[in-house]
């Protein structure tokens, strides 16, 4: 099964998340959107923070298959969202890896240029590093935590 797409929303738009695979069926999302079909491979989400959706199907053998999709709330961009440095990255670039220090607690998660998900989890305050395990290419840091939202190009 396959989702899209992670995105960035204005306060008060929605937007619409689909899933599909061959043989895929009773999609279920949570939190619920509003389905756009009898399938409910499309539902529309109007989000009113940033909100990681989750959609459940059965394939032909009757096995669960889950996908996860984000959709952050706030400026589109890859600049700070919230306008808080409760979070730096350096060195960006890197050829190698990075550090990030967190000011609080945060989830952290770096996706791919393409929106899939390479790693997820949430972080204490302090410093963490990361990059060993990434393929040369752009990646996405999305940071959440308060104060805010914070997203970095890589």
């Amino acid at each position: 099964m396959t989702a899209c797409c992670n995105t960035t929303i204005q306060p008060g738009h929605d937007t619409i998340l689909t899933a599909s695979g061959p043989s895929i069926s009773n999609l279920s999302w949570y939190p619920s959107g509003t389905c756009l079909n009898a399938s409910c491979d499309s539902v529309k989400v109007q989000p009113i923070v940033t909100t990681t959706y989750t959609v459940t199907g059965t394939d032909t053998l009757g096995c669960q298959v889950q996908k996860t999709l984000t959709v952050i709330v706030g400026i589109a961009g890859i600049n700070d969202i919230s306008g808080n440095d409760f979070v730096s990255v350096y060195p960006n670039p890197s050829a190698y890896e990075f550090t990030v220090d967190l000011a609080t607690k945060a989830m952290v998660k770096v996706c791919d240029v393409t929106g899939r998900l390479i790693f997820s989890k949430m972080e204490n305050a302090g410093t963490i590093t990361f990059g060993k395990e990434l393929s040369p290419g752009i990646y996405f840091l999305y940071v959440d935590g308060k104060p805010g939202v914070k997203v970095v190009k890589l």
